[in-house]
């Protein structure tokens, strides 16, 4: 078995080094991970999350935040302001920001995720490619991601967060 502090270093390789979903046009801030410097990500000083924290988040989406946010935390330019803020009106709540990072003079909203999906017809349409559960489809996450989620940031009750 891998010790857990170099899996840790390889799967933050591994995210840096894994083909972008969708391309820069669609989704420009991919730029900000594409020159990470990662010899200094990976190198014998980096930190690595206690034992305390893999013993109590086994889901992998706990796991990929962590390794976006090492990521982020190994670089001079970038900055995490905040992490899982949810955001609410009076009643209820509207989303959640998963990082909010500082680029110099801009704020940027990131989302995070990791779903794994399987084609169900020799296609390449974002339709056919399914998660779980025939519900779960890749271009429904993606219309999500896009139309919803991307768009949190732009109410006026998540400004004033």
């Amino acid at each position: 078995m891998i010790p857990r502090r170099s899996r840790f270093l390889k799967d933050c390789q591994w995210l840096l080094d894994c083909p972008f979903l969708m391309d820069f046009d669609q989704a420009p801030l991919n730029k900000l991970f594409v020159n990470l410097n990662q010899d200094f990500i990976t190198s014998l000083s980096t930190q690595v999350p206690d034992d305390i924290f893999f013993e109590k988040n086994t889901r992998l989406g706990f796991y990929f935040e962590k390794l976006i946010e090492h990521n982020i935390e190994a670089t001079q330019e970038l900055s995490i302001l905040a992490q899982n803020l949810p955001i609410r009106d009076e009643t209820r709540t509207l989303g959640e920001f998963d990082f909010i990072i500082g680029n110099n003079d801009e704020n940027i909203h990131l989302e995070a995720a990791v779903k794994f999906y399987l084609s169900s017809q020799n296609s390449s349409e974002w339709s056919t490619w399914v998660g779980p559960t025939s519900n779960d489809r890749l271009d429904l996450k993606l219309s999500k991601l896009i139309d919803q989620q991307s768009q949190l940031s732009q109410l006026d009750v998540a400004k004033d967060t």
